[in-house]
């Protein structure tokens, strides 16, 4: 596999902070999880987005989010993206300004 390019990662995170401006205009949908944390249709939004445009840059992509159904068979791929699309969604939701866009990308384990 070709290495991941920086430029083609920041061009996709870039995207996504558009993305993160547009989801986040005007009244937010909040919900609870399982386990009581926060999520919104941010973090959905940024999810989908996310998931999409990382997973074209590496062969054989797997995925791991907060937001997604965890699925086991990332475990026998070589590269798998981690992500949290909305780290911070509690603060979010309480409009304080400290949350981020958290990504991660592990080779081989």
């Amino acid at each position: 596999m070709t290495a991941v390019s920086a430029a083609d990662l920041r061009c996709i995170l870039d995207d996504a902070a558009a993305e993160f401006r547009r989801l986040a205009e005007g009244t937010v949908e909040l919900q609870r999880k399982a386990d009581g944390s926060v999520v919104s249709c941010v973090d959905l939004g940024l999810d989908a987005f996310l998931r999409k445009r990382l997973t074209s840059l590496t062969a054989e992509p797997a995925w791991l989010s907060e937001e997604s159904a965890c699925d086991a068979d990332r475990l026998a791929k070589p590269w798998a993206w981690v992500v949290d699309p909305l780290d911070g969604s509690g603060e979010f939701a309480r409009g304080i300004p400290e949350f981020a866009l958290s990504v991660g990308l592990v080779e081989h384990g």
